[in-house]
């Protein structure tokens, strides 16, 4: 289960609900259905029910696919999903020090070095 974590202020997600985009950044911070009913407010089957409307509306089809949208969308939980863990695997460099990350030799396979 992820880590709960509080969502100070309402968020815009354009082509979605002030509702449906609050729903949304839970979900790309990880929190399940049950969580998401929990913080919202709503059961979890109605939770369900907008992550099905949320992706029609952004024509995706699963919570990882979220992830990057809500990363782009909403700045102000990059941190947040840094925290727990839910950055997109395309932003995570973002939060990486200049100079990180493998060398062009740690690439290249051992048979290829000589």
């Amino acid at each position: 289960m992820a880590a709960l974590v509080m969502i100070s202020s309402p968020y815009q997600i354009d082509g979605l609900t002030a509702r449906e985009s609050e729903i949304a950044v839970y979900a790309a911070l990880g929190y399940t259905n049950r969580d998401i009913g929990e913080k919202a407010g709503i059961d979890p089957q109605t939770a369900k029910n907008h992550l099905r409307l949320i992706f029609l509306k952004l024509r995706i089809h699963c919570r990882e696919q979220l992830e990057p949208i809500v990363w782009n969308a909403v700045p102000e939980v990059r941190e947040q999903m840094l925290r727990v863990g839910r950055a997109p695997r395309e932003a995570s460099s973002i939060s990486r020090p200049s100079g990180a990350g493998r060398q062009a030799q740690d690439i290249v396979s051992p048979e290829v070095r000589s």
